[in-house]
């Protein structure tokens, strides 16, 4: 082994300095990049950062469209049902070619109800519709009731025949129905002509 050497009591004892080094005694550093001035400013955009941009514009441009094109749909379709199930009263003779269509063919109350009157005295006609139901409830067949001949007699009275036809037999009865423009044609009674 080497024998250590004994510190000399000329020299001071070496110290561990606090502070780092000053700025002397630090070895210059060589720049990487050689210094150009003032600074350029970084690019607007890139160009994928651009296609982006359009495809995002693209995007809600055809998400507007189509929301429009929904829109317009659902308005046209909700029109062309309003105007297929539209209850049309605008004459005495249209009301009633619907009041027997619905208490005969449809056999719907409610119908019914929609083109009579507040008060409607219908009880002939109801008859009618009672007999003809046992009829084919008995001889299991089924009446099919047609209204011809409508002739309008005066504003609010109409004329008809009424076809009612079973197995190939059929019976024409006359009958007279009185309506009232209640919001629409509407009728109020109906009778048998004599």
């Amino acid at each position: 082994m080497w024998p250590m050497a004994q510190p000399s009591s000329t020299q001071p004892p070496a110290t561990i300095p606090d502070q780092p080094p000053a700025a002397a005694e630090v070895p210059a550093q060589r720049a990487t990049e050689p210094a150009a001035g003032p600074a350029a400013p970084p690019a607007a955009t890139t160009a994928p950062a651009k296609r982006r941009l359009a495809g995002r514009r693209i995007a809600l441009i055809a998400g507007i469209a189509a929301a429009l094109v929904l829109i317009s749909a659902g308005w046209l379709a909700l029109n062309v049902y309003d105007e297929k199930t539209k209850i049309d009263r605008s004459t005495p003779t249209v009301a009633v070619t619907q009041l027997v269509d619905a208490l005969f063919t449809q056999r719907d109350e409610s119908a019914v109800a929609r083109f009579s009157c507040r008060k409607p005295q219908l009880a002939p006609l109801r008859d009618l519709a009672a007999d003809l139901a046992q009829r084919e409830k008995r001889f299991n067949t089924r009446f099919a009731v047609t209204v011809r001949n409508l002739q309008l007699k005066g504003s609010s009275t109409v004329e008809v025949e009424l076809g009612l036809a079973a197995s190939g037999t059929e019976d024409v009865q006359p009958w007279i129905f009185e309506t009232v423009d209640e919001d629409g044609w509407r009728v109020c009674s109906a009778r048998k002509a004599a």
